[in-house]
């Protein structure tokens, strides 16, 4: 798989693959785990992480924009954008 979206977090950095699915990294360890393979489709193009919350927002090829829940790795919102997000 292929990086397409990361967002660093104080030790721990979020990355989004091309194939779809969600990483969580420790950069200190450098241990990762599988946090959610969430699109229907297609790469991950963004992700953010909410500043006080467990929460994330994804966009990608699929023509969503999708915010998930850390804790429980489970969607919250998903809302068609149209066209692919980039």
């Amino acid at each position: 798989s292929c990086i397409k979206a990361m967002h660093l977090m104080g030790s721990m950095m979020v990355i989004g693959m091309r194939t779809g699915e969600v990483y969580e990294m420790d950069t200190t360890s450098y241990d990762f785990t599988l946090l959610l393979q969430g699109h229907g489709y297609g790469t991950i193009w963004g992700l953010a992480t909410h500043p006080g919350e467990h929460q994330m927002c994804t966009v990608g090829d699929d023509c969503t924009v999708r915010i998930w829940d850390v804790a429980s790795r489970r969607m919250v919102m998903v809302r068609d954008l149209g066209a692919k997000g980039r």
